[in-house]
């Protein structure tokens, strides 16, 4: 399946934060079930210098684009409106669980046979 990056940037007025903390219970019971379904493979916030969350990461492997662009339409963040917008892109993993990847390796190898 595809790897991909969810980068989710929070929106600033003053009541974002109600809004997200209105739909943290879902969110959470959400991607629990995702990752209990491998979808997740990672997911965390940036922190402002105060260690207020400014944006989410997700790193995420679904079957296709479309799949993943109805699943964030549904993402409560979305919907209630604490996410301010959201970019997603494939990724291209070159280390994964602590060892270089065996995809990197060979793009590596071709390049350096090509220099």
């Amino acid at each position: 399946m595809p790897l991909f990056a969810i980068i989710a940037h929070d929106k600033v007025d003053a009541d974002a934060p109600a809004r997200r903390r209105a739909a943290r219970t879902s969110h959470f019971e959400r991607m629990q079930a995702a990752v209990g379904r491998g979808l997740i493979r990672f997911a965390g916030s940036m922190l402002g210098p105060d260690g207020a969350m400014t944006c989410s990461i997700v790193l995420c492997d679904f079957p296709d684009r479309e799949a993943l662009d109805r699943w964030v339409a549904e993402e409560p963040y979305v919907r209630n409106g604490a996410w301010d917008r959201v970019e997603v892109a494939p990724v291209f993993a070159a280390v994964e669980d602590g060892a270089i990847t065996e995809t990197w390796l060979r793009l590596m190898a071709a390049h350096m046979a090509a220099a």
